[in-house]
C-alpha cells in the first residue's frame, strides 16, 4: 500500500505467574512476575514516541500484561487524564489470557487504546489455567467487533492429541478466526517442567538433535500419539485451512478494522469517535487489496464475503475513489506477477568462502 508504520517495543514485566509446563518465561523466572516500569513510565514512553518520531503502534512486553487488573486500570486512567491522549494515535497491544482478559470488556480495552491482542489458544482440548474464564469464542468475537486485532497462538503436537482429535482441534482454532495466528510445534525447553517430564520418561531425543534447528517448527521428543513425521503436515494444514476459511492475514486485518469503525462512529464517547477515524483511515487505504485477496485465495470460499465486506464498505465509508480503483488495479497486476514468477524459482546461489585476516591479528 505504500505506507510505512513505526513500531516499538517495550518491556513491563518480566516472568509469568500462570505456570504453563511448556513456558520457558515461567520457568526461568521462577513462576513470578517482576516488575520493571510503572504505569507512569509506560505511558511517558508511548507518549514520547507518538510526538518525537511519530510511532503508529507500541507493543507492550509482558507475558500477560493484563493479569494485574489495578495495574492496568492506573495505566488507562494516566492516560485518560493527559490532555495528550488521544485514540486516533495511542495505539498499542500486549499479551493476554483468556483468564485475565474475561475482568475487561472489549470496549473498556479499545477505550484504553488496546489494539493488538496476542492470545494463546494452544489447543481446544487445553485444561491450561489461563484458558479459564468467558468463553473463548465469545472472547474473540467481543474483541473483533471493537476492532481489536487478535494474534492466535496454536500447538501441536500435545500428548492428549491423537489422530482421531488432531483435525477437529484444528477446526476448532479455525473457528475462531484469529486476525493473526502462530502455529508451533510443542517443544520442551531445557528448565521447563515439561523438559523434565519427557526426560523422566524417556522420550527426550536430545542426543539425536542439533541445537541450531531448535525452534517452533522442529521436533526433539517422541510424542504420545501423533507421529512426529505428521507434526509438519499438520501444522502446514492448519496454516491452509485458515487461509482457505478465514482469507488472507491482510483480509482478516481489514474485517476487523471495518468493524471497529461500524462500532465506534456514533459513540457517545469522543475519544472513540477518534478512534472509529483511525479504523477509517486504515480501510481507506488497504481498500484496494480485497480484489486481489478474493482472486488468490486458494479454495474459492472467499469470494462471498469479501462481496459482502465490499457492501459494508460502501455503507459505512462511501463508494471507492478513482485512486482506490486504479490501485486495485495495480494490486492485482502486481500479484499476478508475483504468481506466475512462482513458477520459475529463483536459482540460489552459494557464495564461495572468503576469510579476511587484518593487521593486528593471527594469520
Amino acid at each position: 500500500m505504500g505506507q510505512q508504520f513505526l513500531f516499538d517495543n517495550m518491556l513491563a514485566a518480566l516472568g509469568c505467574r500462570a505456570g504453563c509446563e511448556f513456558c520457558a518465561t515461567s520457568a526461568f523466572f521462577k513462576y513470578r512476575k517482576i516488575r520493571v516500569a510503572a504505569p507512569a513510565e509506560l505511558w511517558s514512553h508511548i507518549k514520547r514516541n507518538i510526538r518525537e518520531k511519530d510511532v503508529a503502534f507500541n507493543w507492550i512486553y509482558d507475558e500477560d500484561f493484563f493479569a494485574d487488573p489495578d495495574y492496568v486500570r492506573e495505566f488507562a486512567a494516566l492516560m485518560k487524564k493527559d490532555p495528550d491522549f488521544d485514540l486516533k494515535k495511542v495505539c498499542w497491544g500486549g499479551y493476554g489470557s483468556v483468564r485475565t482478559l474475561s475482568r475487561f470488556t472489549a470496549e473498556e480495552l479499545a477505550g484504553m487504546g488496546v489494539t493488538s491482542l496476542w492470545i494463546g489458544v494452544e489447543s481446544k482440548f487445553s485444561e491450561l489455567p489461563k484458558r479459564q474464564g468467558r468463553d473463548i469464542k465469545e472472547v474473540f468475537d467481543s474483541f473483533r467487533k471493537a476492532g481489536i486485532q487478535i494474534v492466535g497462538s496454536f500447538i501441536i503436537g500435545w500428548d492428549f492429541q491423537t489422530p482421531a482429535n488432531v483435525r477437529e482441534d484444528i477446526n476448532y482454532l479455525v473457528s475462531l478466526n484469529p486476525t493473526f495466528c502462530q502455529v508451533s510445534s510443542l517443544m520442551p525447553c531445557p528448565g521447563t517442567r515439561f523438559w523434565d517430564k519427557v526426560v523422566e520418561e524417556g522420550r527426550l531425543k536430545a542426543d539425536q538433535f542439533r541445537w541450531d534447528h531448535f525452534h517452533l517448527y522442529s521436533s526433539i521428543h517422541k510424542h504420545r500419539n501423533l507421529d512426529e513425521r505428521e507434526i509438519p503436515g499438520l501444522m502446514k494444514l492448519t496454516h491452509q485451512s485458515l487461509l482457505e476459511e478465514n482469507g488472507p492475514s491482510v483480509y482478516r486485518l481489514f474485517e476487523v478494522h471495518l468493524k471497529g469503525y461500524a462500532s465506534f462512529k456514533d459513540s457517545a464517547d469522543p475519544q472513540l469517535r477518534r478512534r472509529a477515524e483511525m479504523h477509517r483511515e486504515w480501510c481507506f487505504r488497504a481498500y484496494p487489496i480485497l480484489f486481489t485477496a478474493r482472486v488468490y485465495t486458494p479454495g474459492g470460499r472467499l469470494a462471498p464475503r469479501v462481496a459482502a465486506l465490499y457492501r459494508e464498505y460502501v455503507e459505512l465509508v462511501g463508494k471507492p475513489t478513482f485512486g482506490q480503483r486504479c490501485q486495485a488495479v495495480f494490486f492485482f497486476l502486481y500479484a499476478t506477477l508475483l504468481k506466475v514468477r512462482s513458477f520459475f524459482p529463483r536459482r540460489i546461489s552459494q557464495p564461495s568462502y572468503q576469510r579476511y585476516v587484518y593487521a593486528g591479528g593471527e594469520s
